[in-house]
């Protein structure tokens, strides 16, 4: 009996797309990312994660790799959409992602100053499947599969 309640429990979680035990967590997919409580924040991203070929069967991390797409209009006027590969890593409920720019796909900035870096998240898995964290160690972020919408 209680095989087929843990079963039945695992099934349940599955179906509602939450992380029913941290280990079975997947991230390949479509995300959305926005800034949390500022909808109007002009930094939006997006990402599509596939799982990495390099990962080592005994190990506790899972790998995977990804192409994020984020832009930003800096408060100085400068507007930059960029393509990025990601390098990300999962364990237990942490998320770790590292970036590289890849191209610029847009690069408008008439005013002297820093060019758009490469973004860097540091996330935790949530009850509800979302991801929630920092940009850049600094600005909070949430992370929604992109079927699910934005909250």
């Amino acid at each position: 009996m209680f095989k087929y309640i843990l079963a039945t429990t695992a099934f349940f979680l599955a179906c509602l797309n939450l992380p029913a035990f941290a280990d079975e967590f997947d991230l390949t997919g479509k995300w959305t990312i926005q800034i949390v409580d500022n909808p109007d924040d002009p930094f939006r991203g997006s990402i599509t994660i596939e799982k990495d070929d390099t990962e080592l069967p005994n190990s506790a991390i899972k790998k995977y790799k990804g192409t994020l797409i984020t832009e930003d209009r800096c408060c100085d006027g400068n507007y930059s959409k960029v393509q990025q590969i990601s390098r990300i890593g999962l364990i237990d409920d942490r998320v770790m992602v590292s970036s590289k720019i890849e191209k610029f796909l847009i690069q408008d900035e008439p005013n002297p100053g820093p060019s758009y870096s490469a973004d860097s998240f540091d996330l935790t898995v949530q009850e509800d499947g979302t991801l929630l964290g920092t940009l850049n160690s600094w600005t909070e972020v949430r992370w929604v599969r992109a079927n699910a919408g934005m909250v």
